[in-house]
């Protein structure tokens, strides 16, 4: 009995590591595929997604760093006495900001290294960061929840690397062409992906509902989960059609 629970076990982690995995790589290469004229090379094509891992062990740095700093001052009892509100910090503390930071830093380094020539391959490189910042992912965390999430989540990273990129291509065309009012398509570039990042894990894994015995937070928390989950669902499938339907489009927009 012990034996097969175990085999069981290997089995549904096998498929929760391995199918989103298999499943995004599907969606880069269609994302490729549907790349008009000049394509991507393979080096190209790669090696973003390495530089992707080593994003998630910038952000689980910064993440430290930005705990340490708090707890040392107190910041967290002084400012956030109500369990919602913690909520929200902790999930901005440790996941929002560092992690979509460490991505815009990847990302950056990275437009740097290949020097995009359209808007369609900034969205694949910030893709593929995503996408091994995902693989990296998967081998630390371990617990049936978030196991369940990430299977059910798994292009999220993906998708907000790409939306970064993508806000920072569209301002590069527009430099290249002489428009002006970047601005904005710079703090969509940082700002959404913190904002969606810190929302779905205030309620998820930082959601108030797991720190408190008040049954009207408890339903409160469970409410708002649900509504999330819903919403970033259907987000997460909007932008992916939207990248697929694009991706012609965008590459005909030149940034270099």
């Amino acid at each position: 009995m012990q034996a097969n629970e175990q085999m069981i076990a290997m089995i549904l982690l096998s498929v929760n590591v391995f199918l989103p995995i298999i499943i995004l790589i599907i969606i880069y290469n269609c994302l490729i595929r549907r790349q008009v004229g000049f394509k991507i090379s393979v080096i190209q094509a790669i090696v973003p997604v390495f530089f992707g891992i080593i994003t998630l062990l910038i952000a689980v740095a910064i993440s430290v760093g930005f705990a340490i700093a708090i707890s040392s001052y107190g910041i967290i009892s002084a400012m956030f006495p109500y369990t919602p509100l913690l909520s929200f910090f902790n999930a901005f503390i440790s996941a929002g900001l560092p992690e979509e930071l460490s991505k815009l830093i990847m990302i950056l380094i990275l437009f740097k290294i290949f020097k995009p020539k359209n808007v369609h391959e900034h969205v694949l490189i910030g893709f593929a960061v995503g996408m091994g910042f995902t693989f990296f992912e998967e081998y630390l965390y371990g617990t049936v929840a978030q196991m369940i999430l990430r299977f059910l989540f798994f292009p999220f990273h993906s998708v907000l690397a790409s939306m970064m990129a993508e806000n920072i291509g569209l301002a590069a065309r527009n430099r290249k062409i002489g428009k002006r009012g970047n601005f904005g398509l710079y703090l969509k570039a940082f700002f959404i992906p913190v904002m969606v990042h810190t929302i779905y894990d205030a309620a998820t894994v930082y959601n108030f509902a797991l720190f408190t015995s008040d049954d009207i937070l408890i339903e409160v928390g469970l409410i708002f989960a649900l509504v999330v989950l819903i919403w970033t669902i259907i987000f997460l499938i909007r932008r992916i059609i939207r990248l697929y339907r694009l991706a012609p489009e965008y590459s005909h927009l030149l940034t270099n």
